[in-house]
């Protein structure tokens, strides 16, 4: 069945002058990377924008918690200022008065 056919097509091709060959190879070429490109690279195009998008939100949700981080533990340590830091200061003198060198 596909015999005849391909012998019908291989006579028309030898039948053709060496610029009409080019021709249809070249549009034949075009058809195939056009193939190529609309079946496996755009979706693949399509699938790296969303993973790189996707990776851009995480990124930024990294940086907020690390802002958060930042924030909890400067709300919690000590402020070199603080009463009961002063207090521990003057502790620290009186023991170090007391102290026979």
């Amino acid at each position: 069945m596909m015999r005849p056919l391909w012998e019908k097509i291989s006579a028309k091709v030898d039948a053709m002058s060496m610029r009409e060959r080019t021709l249809i190879f070249a549009a034949f070429a075009v058809l195939v990377l056009s193939l190529i490109n609309m079946l496996l690279l755009q979706p693949l195009s399509a699938r790296q924008k969303a993973l790189h998008n996707q990776m851009l939100q995480q990124q930024q949700k990294m940086s907020e918690v690390h802002s958060q981080i930042a924030a909890v533990v400067l709300e919690n340590s000590p402020d070199s200022n603080s009463p009961q830091r002063n207090q521990l200061k003057q502790i620290r003198q009186e023991i170090a008065k007391a102290r026979p060198f």
